[in-house]
């Protein structure tokens, strides 16, 4: 029963982005604020439900910050270093206009999103799945990359947003590791607000979907499924090399 239990917990804490999403919904007709404000009052929803909750009922521990074994801590954020070259993440850096409003709403996604599915939702799967962190990783990657789903409201080619899932997922992989390996939550939202923004800072307008043409979408599918399985053999061996057993954090 109690396992039982400790699934559903997870399951409910998988499932807050899109709680928090539909109170949105219900409240913004009613106050009818302006749109721009939209996603950082949603982050800021995301962050109170979230932190009462556990507070009140779940009770997980979640590691903020920690100033213990530096030298791993550097050596662990070296994949995520890489991965941003590569992918030249900051060649189409600018500063808008809305430059404060940007700058809070990527800090209050960073926090929102890494403290439900890398800090409540890792702590939460170790009692589910006890000494199987690769698949704990897993798991939150992946219902890390699903809730970005809703974009699909957004866009006309669907596909885009499947590609653009996959590639959170990918990124989940190693933002979990990282988490897992140096109990620093603080850590990885910074490297997710840093991976945010060329997409809220960028100099042009242009989405996704104009800038891809309907025939690269199949080829650009293929290259995100490859860089999840990248991605999640780095995380295996960061894993493995790392720690044989499983150290749990919540108690």
């Amino acid at each position: 029963m109690s396992k039982k239990r400790n699934i559903w917990k997870a399951v409910l804490i998988i499932l807050l982005v899109p709680i928090t999403i539909f109170i949105v919904d219900m409240i913004y007709p009613i106050f009818k604020f302006d749109q721009k404000y939209i996603q950082m009052f949603l982050d800021t929803l995301l962050i109170l439900i979230a932190v009462t909750c556990n507070f009140k009922f779940w009770k997980l521990k979640v590691d903020l910050f920690s100033t213990k074994h530096i030298v791993r801590q550097i050596l662990n954020i070296l994949p995520l270093l890489i991965l941003m070259l590569f992918f030249r993440k900051f060649s189409n850096l600018g500063w808008p206009k809305t430059g404060w409003l940007a700058f809070v709403t990527i800090l209050l996604v960073g926090i929102g999103e890494e403290y439900v599915y890398r800090g409540l939702l890792i702590a939460q799967l170790e009692k589910v799945l006890n000494s199987k962190p690769f698949l704990i990783v897993l798991i939150s990657s992946l219902s890390f990359g699903i809730i970005h789903i809703g974009n699909m409201l957004n866009v006309t080619n669907k596909w885009i947003v499947v590609a653009q899932m996959i590639v959170a997922a990918a990124s989940g992989m190693l933002y979990g590791t990282l988490y897992y390996e140096t109990h620093n939550l603080s850590l990885v939202i910074v490297f997710h607000i840093i991976d945010d923004l060329p997409t809220f800072f960028s100099k042009g307008t242009a989405t996704a979907e104009s800038l891809m043409p309907q025939s690269h979408v199949g080829g650009f599918l293929m290259i995100t499924c490859v860089l999840f399985l990248i991605c999640s053999l780095v995380a295996f061996l960061q894993i493995k090399l790392n720690r044989v057993h499983f150290k749990k954090r919540s108690k």
